[in-house]
Order: structure tokens, then sequence, then C-alpha cells
């Protein structure tokens, strides 16, 4: 959908786009840690089991809540000012909303070992948001970034429709309200956790896109289109490897680590060496010649996901301790240092100088973080052993 979008905007609608992906992810962020991850940790693994439907009851209407959060929140401050209609505001919304439930269902598969319907689930959205862009009607008259964006609604229904009978629940708000009083404090250290992630990594573009230079948005966002494979790759990397930290003892959470840090690195490595041998014919047939002259800033982003790879992996194992303050300090450094960047390369059409930041604060969060899961965490065990 990027890729599609990249190819078919104009440099100031695909600013437009990627403040809509912001906020997006602004909401899937919070999602995951309050009810995707919560899913794996707390879910048992018998599908006929009591708690499997009170807990898939509470990712239910905890989704709902977080949704009319998060829209509260973020329609006002970052969407309205892009002078949007109220018909584009409402089915971005409304999008949000199916992406967040059609990712329950995704999550609850992985959640009782049920890997094979947590693909297809992926598949078919996927497969329903291809289907939207190539024979969408086009009645509607929205905002050409908006009518992209649906697209991927149209995939999430599609993915709710193919898993809902797979999905046992316990419909009541009692038990909603009764599990939500017990989970509380996980549920607001890992939301505080995963929006200090979303803001060291997309905060800063809602600014530029919003407050500074759409069109200079724009161009950063075609360019991070080319890595979204690998950042997408390093997702279902973090499932898996959630799923198999919480099957596994305290003395092979290193050797996990680092089985799963090197498996993706290797992956990402062939990428970026197939990158440099074809990077104009990889431009020309994804998004764009348009984008030829940004060839330099796109290959140094490639190294971005080795190093976010390391926090992910970090990140998952502290959080899955109820450890949090470490990586809330770190990810909350990064917007700071992203706003200082962004403000004085604002006036420029180049991103070269905001992707080598970019690098250099992504290196610095890798850093911070493996320190205090290498020197604090893992000699913590080995002394309690």
């Amino acid at each position: 959908m990027s890729v599609f979008a990249a190819r078919s905007l104009t440099l100031n609608d695909l600013g437009t786009y990627s403040i809509i992906i912001s906020v997006y992810l602004l909401s899937l962020s919070v999602f995951i840690s309050c009810v995707g991850e919560a899913q794996i940790i707390w879910n048992p693994k018998d599908l006929n089991n009591e708690v499997l439907r009170s807990n898939f009851g509470f990712s239910f209407y905890t989704t709902i809540f977080l949704f009319l959060l998060i829209s509260l929140i973020s329609i006002p401050l970052f969407l309205m000012p892009l002078n949007l209609m109220v018909l584009d505001l409402f089915f971005v919304s409304l999008t949000m909303l199916i992406i967040m439930m059609a990712q329950n269902y995704r999550y609850f598969f992985h959640s009782i070992d049920m890997p094979q319907d947590a693909a297809m689930s992926g598949l078919s959205l996927t497969i329903g948001t291809m289907m939207w862009l190539l024979f969408s009607p086009d009645f509607l008259n929205l905002n050409p970034a908006v009518e992209i964006f649906i697209s991927f609604g149209a995939g999430g229904l599609l993915a709710i429709i193919l898993s809902i009978h797979k999905a046992p629940m316990n419909f009541s708000l009692k038990n909603w309200y009764k599990l939500f009083l017990a989970r509380i404090a996980f549920i607001r250290k890992a939301g505080i956790l995963n929006f200090s992630i979303w803001a060291s990594g997309n905060l800063h573009w809602i600014i530029l896109g919003v407050y500074f230079n759409q069109g200079l948005l724009g161009i950063i966002r075609g360019c991070l289109t080319i890595i979204s494979p690998m950042q997408n790759l390093e997702r279902g990397f973090s499932n898996s490897f959630l799923t198999q930290l919480n099957k596994s003892p305290l003395s092979r959470i290193r050797k996990l680590f680092n089985i799963y840090f090197i498996s993706i690195s290797f992956i990402y490595l062939i990428v970026i060496i197939f990158w440099l041998l074809n990077s104009d014919i990889i431009l020309k047939y994804t998004i764009g010649e348009k984008f030829l002259e940004y060839k330099v800033a796109i290959s140094l982003l490639m190294f971005i996901p080795i190093f976010q790879s390391i926090s992910a992996f970090v990140s998952l194992i502290l959080k899955s301790f109820s450890i949090f303050i470490p990586q809330i300090l770190v990810y909350t450094i990064s917007p700071l240092l992203m706003f200082l960047l962004i403000y004085f390369n604002s006036n420029s059409m180049n991103p070269l100088n905001i992707v080598i930041g970019m690098l250099l604060i992504a290196l610095m969060q890798s850093f911070l973080v493996y320190i205090y899961y290498r020197f604090f965490f893992i000699s913590g065990i080995k002394s309690s052993d």
C-alpha cells in the first residue's frame, strides 16, 4: 500500500498520507502493548478454556476503549490541521478500528500456538487491501491519501470475516471490568512504553508535516517505504520471539536472543546487498524513478532495522518481566533529538541530513537498551542462579 501511495501521490499528498499512517501506528502500538502482546502473555493454550473466552472478551472491549481514546486525542491534534473533510476523518477512524480488530484475531491465534491461522489472517488482510486498491469504486470523493489508506480497512474487514468464528469470546462487561482492574498496572506501564516507542519513531514526522514542510515529509515517507518490508519482518520475528520467550527458562533467554538477532541480521544483510546491486531497478518498479535522487539516503536507511531489532527483542524480554523504565527513558530521549534535527533541516528538500541523524539515533537506542540488558538484566539472572 505504501508503494502504491509513493508512486501515485504528489509529495504533499504523500506527506498527508504519512501523517495518517503515523496516527494509525499510534493506535496500533498502544493496542499491541495493551492487548496484542498481553494475549500472548496471559492466554492459556487450551482453546476450550473459559479463561481464554474471558481474555478475548477483555481484548475485544479494550480494543474499542483504546480506539475511542486515541481518536479523541489524535483527530483534533494531528488530523484536523490537515484540513481534511468530515467524511475523510470518519473513514480514517473507521479504518483504524477495523485494523485493530483484525490484529486482535491475529494475536489471538499467536497466543494459542495457531501460527497457520495467524498467517492466514495476515494474508487475507493483504489480499483484501490489494483487491480494494485495484478495484475500489471512486464515488466517495475523498482526499487521495485517505482513499489509499481505507483500502487497509477493506483488507482488515476480510480478515475479521474469515477469523471471527474461530475465536470464543465472553461478552460480559462485568468480566471485562474485573480483568481491567486486575491488569491496569501492566496496561498503564506497557501503554506508556509503547507510546514512547511510537513517539520516538513517528511524533516528529507529524510535527514536520503539520507545522514545517509537508513536501519533505513526503520525500522521507517515500524513502522509508523501501525499508518497510524489513520492518514488517522484524514485527513477525518479534511475535515469534515473544511466543518462544514465554516457553523458555531464564537460563535460555540469552541464547534465544542471540539466535533471533543473528537470524534476522543475516536476512537484513542479504537484502542490503541485493539493494546495493539493484537499487535503480528496485526504485523503478516500486516507488518510482522520482526517488532516484534520494538513493544514498535510502541506502543509509537500510541499516536502521538492524539496530531496531536489537531494541525490539530486548524490550520484549524486559517487558515480559514487567521492567519498563529503562526503555521509556531511552525512547523519550529520541524524539527530543529528532525535533532538533527537523528544526534545523526543515527548510531543505534534501532528506540526507535527517536520515543520517535517524541512523545515529537508532544506533544510540539499541546501544543503551542493550547495555542495560547485558550488564544489569543478564547479570542479575546469573547472580540469582
